[in-house]
C-alpha cells in the first residue's frame, strides 16, 4: 500500500511509500511519508510491515509507538 489512509487496520502490510511515480506531486510525496509517520507512531494491530522502498529513518523512528512487531523488513532492489 501507499497512503496511510489504505490502513484498515491490518496485522501484516506491505508498504512502498517513496520512490512514488510521477502520479504524485513532490508535496504529496512528503506528505505520504508524514502520514505514515503519524499513523506508526500510535498503536495499531501490526505483527509483520515490510517497506519495499527507500525507508527514511523517521519511518523507522515512528516504530517506537508500537507493541511489538514481529517482523519489520526492508526489500532492497
Amino acid at each position: 500500500m501507499t497512503e496511510a489512509c489504505e490502513y484498515e487496520g491490518q496485522a501484516e502490510i506491505v508498504v512502498s511509500c517513496t520512490q512514488l511515480s510521477t502520479k504524485y506531486s513532490a508535496s504529496r510525496a512528503k506528505k505520504i511519508v508524514t502520514e505514515w509517520v503519524e499513523l506508526l507512531g500510535n498503536a495499531t494491530p501490526l505483527t509483520s510491515l515490510q517497506f519495499t522502498s527507500r525507508t527514511p529513518k523517521r519511518l523507522f523512528a515512528a516504530l517506537a509507538g508500537q507493541p511489538p512487531i514481529d517482523a519489520v523488513g526492508r526489500e532492497v532492489g
